[in-house]
């Protein structure tokens, strides 16, 4: 990152500001007492119930990393859930544009929190940077073959990544394609089984 920002520098002689937003999932959400007192600052159940979700949801990132499936995504599950017990207070578009608010609310609540704050705020990152869409997306993906996956990680990927599980490889293409904007770039350094074995298929589609 450093030296494509050096050489931007080189062909401008305009001074250009560069914030490197560099995260990583190796961070624990804390629960008990220090959720509560986060999720005590909202006054809407729906906002409440939301950050829960979150909670829950970041607690698996040092398994999967940036393989976790969109936030936005939790908004879905969210409305299927609560189908059928009362309807939500805000739409689709307002929890959208909320998203990254409430994390960013979040991140000032915890800061001056010593023990436990640092975590929280490298979760809050992690969210924010996952739920964005991005003008450019490059990877060089691990490369695993389904029969060397743990159970755990096999379950996770066929669930989430179907038709793109055969490989790990495969699983990130998908990922970094949903990362990309529609009319975005991604370049990846994988492997060539994919270009013509038959189980691959629907990855080259």
């Amino acid at each position: 990152i450093l030296n494509l920002y050096l050489k931007v520098l080189d062909h401008t002689k305009k001074f250009i500001k560069c914030t490197i937003n560099v995260v990583s999932a190796d961070f624990n959400m804390f629960n008990g007492e220090r959720l509560r007192k986060i999720v005590s600052q909202y006054r809407d159940e729906e906002i409440k119930h939301f950050i829960e979700k979150i909670w829950e949801y970041l607690k698996n990132a040092k398994k999967f990393g940036s393989l976790l499936i969109n936030i936005n995504d939790l908004f879905e599950k969210f409305k299927e859930e609560s189908a059928g017990n009362k309807p939500l207070l805000f739409d689709k578009n307002y929890w959208e544009k909320k998203e990254i608010e409430i994390l960013e609310d979040i991140k000032k609540f915890i800061i001056n929190e010593k023990v436990y704050g640092q975590n929280i705020a490298q979760g809050m990152n992690f969210a924010e940077i996952i739920i964005g869409k991005y003008d450019i997306v490059v990877a060089n993906p691990p490369y695993l073959d389904s029969s060397d996956m743990t159970d755990e990680y096999k379950k996770f990927v066929r669930t989430n990544y179907k038709d793109f599980d055969k490989n790990l490889y495969a699983t990130f293409m998908k990922r970094c394609v949903d990362f990309a904007k529609s009319d975005g770039y991604v370049g990846m350094i994988t492997p060539q089984t994919f270009m013509f074995i038959s189980s691959y298929e629907k990855v080259r589609n």
